[in-house]
């Protein structure tokens, strides 16, 4: 949640997300980002990425590439260190998220954060 609530902060623009409740995700962090690096030849290589979370764990997904795991690497140490700069910087929200309970049935996880505190609430999915 700390990552959901750092990224706002640090890009300057919340994380998009649909005003329909729910809106299938099952996750509250799903952002696309591109890193770029300038090439030997003067052309920019653009690397894409998501940070996603599973669980409430972040992580970062990279397009499985052998040849660029030196880069991704790279790119994953300068991600999170950015993260880590200013860390009491986080921007208040309110999200969520569908999740599966142990019967398998789907809840609805409602998640703020305000006021330096966390909350998540479980709600009966409704679908339109």
């Amino acid at each position: 949640m700390w990552v959901r609530a750092r990224i706002p902060a640090i890009f300057g623009s919340n994380i998009l997300i649909s005003l329909s409740i729910p809106d299938y995700k099952y996750a509250l962090i799903e952002q696309m980002f591109v890193a770029c690096e300038l090439g030997s030849n003067g052309d920019w290589i653009a690397y894409p990425f998501i940070c996603e979370d599973y669980n409430l764990r972040a992580g970062l997904r990279f397009y499985a590439d052998d040849l660029s795991t030196e880069i991704y690497e790279r790119i994953a140490k300068v991600f999170w260190e950015l993260l880590l700069l200013e860390s009491k910087s986080v921007c208040a929200f309110r999200d969520g998220y569908l999740h599966y309970n142990e019967m398998g049935d789907e809840e609805w996880h409602n998640v703020v954060f305000k006021h330096g505190r966390f909350s998540i609430e479980i709600i009966a999915p409704v679908f339109f």
